[in-house]
């Protein structure tokens, strides 16, 4: 029923699958300053709501939060993070990310099925993958980004049926497959 421990969780560096389908963990706020691979660490815990850690150190999030269904926001420091590869993957209730992503440059997929987020006003300036980040996210309806670094754009916002505005200069953009595909409300670009 509980857990209780004394675990010193701001040496750990690698948590990957540290939590993978705990499915009844609601909410995390340990120390996790030092963590750099947290590859699949809240994999599969649909009940958590709350995460609260900052995350300063970290350069991976392989898959890190997929399937918490129930994570609404997000704020945590990623500052490091250069790997965001499905990390917020079929997260469906998150309606608010405010963390900065500064050194980002795999996003593939990153925010795929976040079907409430509703806007987007983060820089993204040394992303060059980009495919599928935004992936059915149907509620978006405006993204404002620095994106200078992109070159695959690929499926990079298919079925945001809701995207209204698109605000960023693509000047390495090489690859725009299907970038836009199915934003029939696409009025400025």
């Amino acid at each position: 029923d509980k857990f209780i421990a004394n675990i010193q969780t701001e040496r750990i560096k690698n948590g990957s699958h540290m939590f993978y389908y705990c499915s009844e963990l609601a909410s995390f706020s340990s120390d996790l300053s030092s963590l750099t691979n947290g590859s699949h660490m809240f994999d599969g815990c649909p009940k958590l709501t709350t995460f609260s850690s900052d995350l300063p150190s970290l350069t991976n999030g392989y898959y890190m939060f997929n399937y918490c269904s129930e994570l609404e926001s997000f704020s945590s420091d990623l500052s490091s993070l250069t790997n965001g590869e499905t990390m917020f993957i079929s997260c469906y209730n998150l309606t608010t990310f405010t963390s900065d992503l500064p050194n980002l440059t795999n996003g593939y997929c990153m925010f795929n099925g976040c079907r409430n987020l509703t806007s987007w006003n983060i820089n993204l300036p040394s992303l060059t993958n980009g495919s599928n980040m935004f992936w059915s996210c149907d509620k978006l309806t405006s993204f404002d980004s620095e994106l200078t670094s992109l070159t695959n754009g690929s499926d990079m916002f298919h079925y945001c049926t809701k995207l209204e505005s698109f605000t960023s200069n693509l000047p390495n953009l090489t690859n725009g497959n299907s970038m836009f595909h199915t934003c029939g409300y696409l009025k400025s670009f």
